[in-house]
C-alpha cells in the first residue's frame, strides 16, 4: 500500500512495515545489510500530517514512525523516529493494529497530535 493510504487508513499506534522490495542480503555483508535495513524495517505510527498548502508551496504530508529506543539500565537515551513523505516510493503495510481496549496518550504537535504512549488499559493510562 502507498504512503497516502497509510495516512488515510492506519490508526495511530499501528505497527507499519516498510520495504523497497529488494531481497535481504546475507548476514556476512554488513554494509549491504545495514543499507538494506534503512529501507526495510517496521515501526509504530506516532504522527500523521495531512497535505497542506503553505506560502512556499504545497506540502504532500506524511507520517512519523517510532522505530526504536536506545539506552541502558531502563533509561532511554535516544528515541529513533523516521518520517516518510506521502510521495515515498517505498511500499507500506499495516502489520498490527493497536490491541482492543488500549488507550492512546496523545500530545499536541503543531496542527496535529503525536502518540506519546500506547497504554494497554485505562489503569496504565492514569500514570
Amino acid at each position: 500500500m502507498s504512503a497516502y493510504r497509510i495516512i488515510e487508513e492506519a490508526p495511530l499506534g499501528a505497527i507499519i512495515r516498510f520495504s523497497d522490495g529488494t531481497p535481504r542480503p546475507p548476514d556476512r555483508f554488513k554494509r549491504k545489510l545495514s543499507a538494506w535495513r534503512t529501507r526495510n524495517d517496521r515501526g509504530r505510527l506516532v504522527r500523521k500530517e495531512l497535505p497542506t498548502d503553505t506560502p512556499s508551496g504545497p506540502r504532500p504530508g506524511g507520517f512519523l514512525l517510532h522505530i526504536g529506543d536506545f539506552g541502558s539500565n531502563g533509561i532511554i537515551l535516544i528515541k529513533f523516529h523516521r518520517f516518510f513523505q506521502a510521495t515515498s516510493a517505498l511500499e507500506f503495510e499495516i502489520e498490527t493494529l493497536p490491541p482492543p481496549g488500549s488507550i492512546r496518550i496523545l500530545r499536541p504537535y503543531g496542527d496535529s497530535e503525536e502518540l506519546e504512549y500506547l497504554a494497554p488499559d485505562a489503569a496504565a493510562a492514569d500514570i
